[in-house]
């Protein structure tokens, strides 16, 4: 793995509330890593990876360098598979969070739910779907409008989509549906495809709505849009203690991945 610079991309300028450092990119060779801060906190700092690729030493080292430089007091990793972790392990970082990564081989077509609708998600809409992110996860795992931004652009197409409540639902008869402005979300995905794979990158339920079948409709609404555009896999992962979402996903068929991924920490 090369350790060398191949020059820092600014991305923007500081928070002009915050003063958070802006996002930075950088390329080792055919690896890329990008620092931004952690959910808009300008002392702790986001280190996300290139999957695939693992750096080297120099590598982080040299981005530890840049952290510190830029202000931040400590530094959260990406989600990273276990082959990714000793070198950062080598400079002092330590396991703060583990998930399950699971998979599913994409055959047949599959088919989207037809009792519960799932669209399109409005711009307008995006703080609604923030406060439902913010009640469906604990504080650390929440996203802030950075990290939203930031998964609707992460990969070469995107989708993103919602389900709404009862008044969106469709109607077995006539098929009519209210109007979107008059429906309250009750759960929301994204999923990125890139090549062969895809990724569900999120996916919340608003804790009041668990049980009504949101949760399923969006998982299958994810895997017909991978689907189509050509994926032969997707990808999820979810919190080591989330067995709710786990046993969703292992009924629409998805499949543990061992040893799964970790989030890994250090101070600066």
């Amino acid at each position: 793995m090369p350790g060398q610079r191949c020059g820092w991309r600014f991305a923007g300028r500081a928070h002009p509330r915050t003063g958070s450092p802006p996002p930075e990119t950088v390329r080792f060779g055919r690896s890329w890593v990008r620092l931004a801060p952690w959910r808009g906190d300008d002392r702790v700092g986001h280190l996300v990876t290139a999957s695939g690729t693992p750096l080297d030493a120099a590598a982080v080292g040299e981005c530890l360098e840049r952290l510190r430089a830029l202000g931040y007091r400590s530094v959260l990793t990406s989600a990273m598979a276990e082959r990714e972790q000793p070198v950062f392990a080598e400079q002092g970082f330590v396991v703060r969070e583990r998930l399950h990564l699971l998979s599913l081989e994409l055959g047949d077509e599959p088919m989207p739910s037809t009792k519960v609708v799932v669209d399109t998600v409005g711009r307008d809409e995006y703080d609604d779907v923030l406060a439902l992110d913010r009640r469906a996860f604990t504080p650390f795992w929440r996203l802030e409008a950075g990290g939203l931004r930031d998964a609707l652009v992460a990969t070469v197409a995107c989708q993103f989509r919602a389900t709404r409540d009862d008044a969106a639902r469709a109607d077995t008869r006539t098929g009519r549906r209210v109007s979107r402005r008059s429906t309250r979300i009750t759960g929301y995905a994204i999923t990125g495809w890139a090549g062969t794979d895809a990724y569900l990158q999120r996916i919340a339920v608003d804790p009041c709505e668990h049980g009504n079948g949101y949760g399923r409709a969006l998982v299958d609404d994810a895997l017909h849009f991978a689907w189509r555009e050509g994926a032969h896999r997707v990808f999820v992962n979810t919190q080591a203690d989330n067995d709710r979402a786990l046993a969703l996903y292992e009924a629409r068929g998805f499949r543990l991945r061992p040893p799964g991924l970790s989030v890994m920490e250090r101070a600066l």
